[in-house]
């Protein structure tokens, strides 16, 4: 018998939703929140269970560190697989405190063809992340509110966001590790800052 996981964050807005949860077994995707938001993203829960517990052949693979000068802020093992939705990215990450800076931390995914996705599941350490409550495009540049909601994750949680639902590392304990997940594999082509006002 399945235990249903705790929603520790759930945006219901139709055109910026996203979805955490507490799981405590990644083969357990049966939360109804979780069919729910799979089923709107059009993604299979097999599928999406195997690109969770990394068990696609990955049709390329690389392993390095963000950004490429100064202090690390993050190391990424990348695999990219084919899937019948097209390519997706599934990174084993460790994240260092410098990821999360005081100001102009959030970002948005723009959607690329039928939307795509961000997935980030915890396998190690503490982290927050941080959802704000509006984002606003003036001239070109986006603009994140001041109003907003820090999420804690810990080994286990699960985040589901939808493009473009705007997120950013609002605090990185050390020695936080998780799997990413990004439909399409993540590119600088469609991602864009939120500045703080």
């Amino acid at each position: 018998m399945s235990v249903e996981a705790p929603v520790a964050y759930e945006r219901e807005s139709s055109k910026e939703p996203a979805l955490v949860v507490q799981l405590e077994n990644p083969n357990d995707l049966s939360h109804p929140k979780i069919q729910e938001m799979l089923h709107s993203l059009g993604m299979p829960t097999e599928l999406f269970g195997q690109l969770l517990r990394r068990e696609l052949e990955p049709i390329s693979t690389a392993k390095f560190s963000l950004p490429p000068e100064g202090p690390t802020m993050e190391d990424l093992d990348q695999h990219i697989v084919n899937t019948p939705l097209g390519l997706v990215e599934v990174s084993d990450c460790k994240l260092y405190p410098p990821a999360a800076p005081s100001r102009d931390n959030t970002g948005l995914h723009l959607k690329v063809g039928k939307g795509g996705f961000e997935v980030i599941y915890v396998l190690k350490g503490e982290a927050a992340l941080t959802f704000p409550q509006t984002v606003n495009p003036v001239g070109g540049v986006y603009f994140a509110s001041e109003e907003r909601k820090n999420v804690v994750l810990t080994p286990g949680t699960l985040a589901i966001i939808p493009a473009p639902t705007a997120n950013g590392w609002f605090e990185v304990g050390e020695g936080f590790e998780f799997r990413y997940i990004c439909l399409p594999p993540w590119h600088e082509s469609f991602v864009r800052p939120a500045l703080d006002r």
